[in-house]
């Protein structure tokens, strides 16, 4: 099988509750999201997607997500669909460090609409500063 892959950029970040944030600052580097503690907050990256290379079927392997949380902002949960099927879930737990992980599902997937990666940012209880999520882009790799 061949593999291919395919990146978003972090700009193109949707937060699923914008007025829950304080801050949603877009940049030419990605997306930068500030929240208040005790809360969370959904952030989608649709990743381009091919869903046949000639006459083969395409199938993901994984999706590969890249950013940075702060002190307060704690990548917990990610859920990788496929138009409206999810096809993935993952606990993680990844706090005041740079974000890039390759999440890889159980087995390769077939594809056949588009896959969307769903971050779920839990912003902590704590002193300053701001819980702060950034964003820089997410990918997937595709076989066929």
């Amino acid at each position: 099988m061949e593999s291919y892959s395919h990146w978003v950029h972090g700009v193109a970040t949707i937060v699923e509750h914008p007025t829950r944030a304080k801050s949603i600052y877009h940049w030419g580097g990605g997306t930068v999201v500030e929240q208040e503690a005790d809360t969370y907050n959904w952030f989608h990256l649709a990743i381009p997607t091919p869903t046949t290379e000639g006459s083969k079927a395409v199938f993901l392997e994984f999706v590969h997500v890249r950013g940075h949380m702060n002190e307060n902002a704690r990548l917990a949960e990610i859920h990788i669909w496929d138009g409206n099927k999810r096809i993935h879930t993952q606990t993680c737990v990844i706090t005041d460090e740079p974000v890039d992980d390759e999440f890889k599902l159980e087995e390769n997937v077939m594809v056949t609409t588009g896959v969307n990666c769903c971050l779920k940012v839990e912003f902590l209880t704590g002193k300053q500063p701001i819980g702060k999520a950034t964003f820089y882009g997410a990918g997937g790799r595709f076989l066929a």
